[in-house]
């Protein structure tokens, strides 16, 4: 039969010391995204592995996108069990200001294997204006 070691460092392991100082609150995690543009898209994709979309929550705010929500970690396993716990589970929130050139009033959403992908086309043919300011 094989043994569990339990892991060991000598080098302080942040994570564990964050999450128990804040282990008493309502704590938010923020999920990776990806942000690209095609020659007529805005793309986003977010990585929500293990995530219902049911208990994903998209919105827009001016030119703010927000993404959350809630994921709950059903299990048997006593917490004084565990070596290392860091599959996470709570509620999520992650917001990203957008270019201004997305249109987000057309924006579509899939979601597929844990992956959130949200399309915004783009304005057409937009060019960054420089604008030279003087100092008084």
């Amino acid at each position: 039969m094989t043994k569990l070691i339990h892991w060991n460092s000598s080098l302080p392991d942040i994570f564990d010391d964050v999450y128990k100082i804040f282990e008493n609150k309502k704590l938010y995690f923020s999920p990776a995204i990806d942000v690209y543009q095609t020659d007529s898209k805005v793309i986003l994709e977010a990585s929500l592995p293990g995530i219902d979309k049911k208990d994903i929550s998209i919105s827009v705010e001016g030119n703010v996108l927000i993404i959350e929500g809630k994921t709950e970690r059903k299990t048997e396993v006593d917490e004084d069990n565990y070596y290392r716990k860091e599959v996470r589970s709570g509620s999520f929130y992650r917001s990203v200001q957008l270019p201004a050139y997305a249109i987000t009033k057309d924006a579509e959403a899939f979601y597929d294997n844990g992956i959130l992908r949200l399309e915004f086309s783009k304005i057409k043919d937009v060019k960054p204006e420089r604008t030279k300011i003087d100092i008084k």
